[in-house]
């Protein structure tokens, strides 16, 4: 659905499509389970059309390649936006109905012509017009992307740019179209639909527009909510460069290796205050950090739900227990949160230790679905048990319910990877007060969205404290 990350059809459409456009995605080695779809798809009579610098194992599945050169994205979906409205091929009453801005939309795209969007991007005038026409007069299109558009400077309008073509052609709000993104770390649709961005609360409710989503969770939570947009991880590193933000805790991200200026974002990290890693894996970020606190793998050594591209919750189940002193992503934030307060500014974080059931009643009260939650295979039908609390989780309440510290500052200490009561260093001798700054968690799929300033924690010795490398 525009607006909110999140695709608009269903695997299920895509096997009933008559084409399927992949666009910066390498499903075929990346998402295998949704490539099996486009297989069935492909051999129910769909064509298959891949846009990649790369000439990908997807691509060798495809009717068509598009090998455009790197970056040339927006300049491919204009000029292919110019074919379609050159040959009269736009869809005049969708356009009509449901757009706005389409004026000034087909004047920007009105120099693409196919000699110069061929010269631009490398790919033949010719390869560029069979896309437009095909996308245009297929009577189901279903447009996908992935981490191959996403993960530019430009990702915005790259994005953007690909969704202007399902609103030109009206490839949207129907059965067999739609403008899927495909996900590119494991449940970060299920991350995004819990509130893990910046600017939504959980359902995607606008944390600034939106007062009554606003009113209802302020309600269900205990805790007043500032109306005011987060950082997005590229506004993050703005404030690094300014010096609003000096300290950093990441959670299952490695932005040393994943950000687009690779030796910016390194100097960035280098020159924070305080750096906390939270991971399974000693990655490039770590190795940054002052503090690296070892997580369990989400896959094998933790109870919970993953939810796929097409908003299906599916149940994980712990198979094997975390090695050495690993633990629980929820568990470790609720060491340190337990002792930031002792009023119910936390309420927040006491839901952690509910039933999942509950937080699916929950949510639906709050209007985070319309529908019921989907699960798929022989889980059906058991939300009422889906997560029967573990020990951890019983933990995490309980040392929430009884902290009884209050602090005034932030402080950790660090000494040769020892998480110790005191103050965070990156040496023994050196003391960072982080009182008067920001510490921003950086999450990916797997965390919380959260903002800490002015309050403290102090964390049990030896808890946390060995690095995880494997």
């Amino acid at each position: 659905m525009f607006g909110a990350g999140g695709g608009t059809s269903s695997y299920e459409e895509v096997e009933q499509a008559d084409l399927i456009v992949l666009w910066g995605s390498n499903a075929r080695e990346a998402h295998p389970i949704f490539f099996h779809h486009v297989l069935k798809a492909v051999r129910n009579g769909a064509r298959l059309i891949v846009v990649d610098p790369r000439r990908t194992a997807t691509a060798a599945f495809a009717d068509l390649w598009l090998g455009l050169d790197v970056g040339t994205d927006i300049a491919l979906s204009n000029t292919v936006a110019r074919e379609i409205l050159a040959a009269g091929l736009e869809h005049r009453d969708f356009i009509a109905r449901a757009t706005t801005g389409f004026d000034a939309y087909a004047a920007s795209v009105q120099d693409w012509t196919l000699e110069r969007g061929a010269a631009v991007t490398g790919v033949p005038a010719e390869a560029i017009r069979e896309l437009a026409h095909a996308y245009a007069t297929a009577d189901r299109a279903i447009l996908c992307w992935t981490l191959g558009i996403t993960e530019h400077h430009n990702a915005v309008d790259n994005v953007l740019a690909l969704i202007d073509l399902g609103l030109l052609t009206g490839h949207v709000g129907r059965y067999g179209s739609g403008l899927n993104p495909l996900r590119g770390q494991n449940n970060v649709q299920g991350g995004g639909d819990m509130g893990a961005i910046p600017n939504k609360l959980p359902g995607f409710q606008d944390i600034e527009k939106d007062a009554d989503a606003r009113a209802r969770f302020e309600a269900a939570w205990g805790v007043p909510i500032e109306p005011r947009y987060g950082w997005t991880i590229t506004q993050q590193f703005d404030a690094m460069e300014r010096g609003d933000l000096t300290a950093l805790y990441v959670i299952g991200e490695n932005p040393a290796s994943s950000e687009a200026d690779n030796q910016r974002t390194r100097r960035l990290l280098e020159g924070l205050d305080t750096l906390v890693v939270q991971d399974i894996f000693l990655t490039r970020t770590a190795e940054l950090a002052d503090v690296v606190l070892p997580a369990s793998n989400a896959a094998f050594e933790t109870e919970g739900t993953v939810t796929n591209s097409e908003r299906r919750v599916q149940r994980v189940r712990k198979a094997l227990n975390p090695p050495g002193e690993a633990k629980d992503d929820i568990l470790i934030l609720a060491i340190p949160a337990s002792h930031l307060s002792t009023d119910e500014r936390m309420g927040a974080l006491h839901l952690m230790g509910q039933r999942l059931a509950d937080v699916v009643q929950q949510s639906t009260a709050l209007g985070m679905f319309d529908g019921k939650a989907q699960l798929s295979g022989h889980d059906a039908g058991k939300v009422s048990t889906l997560h029967e609390m573990s020990e951890d989780v019983l933990t995490i309440r309980r040392a929430i319910t009884q902290s009884t510290q209050q602090c005034n500052e932030v402080r950790m200490n660090v000494s040769e990877g020892q998480i110790h009561h005191g103050i965070l260093t990156r040496t023994d001798a050196a003391c960072i007060d982080l009182k008067a700054t920001s510490l921003v968690f950086l999450l990916n799929a797997r965390g919380l969205d959260a903002t800490i300033g002015n309050q403290c924690f102090e964390s049990n010795p030896g808890d946390l404290s060995s690095h995880r490398v494997e």
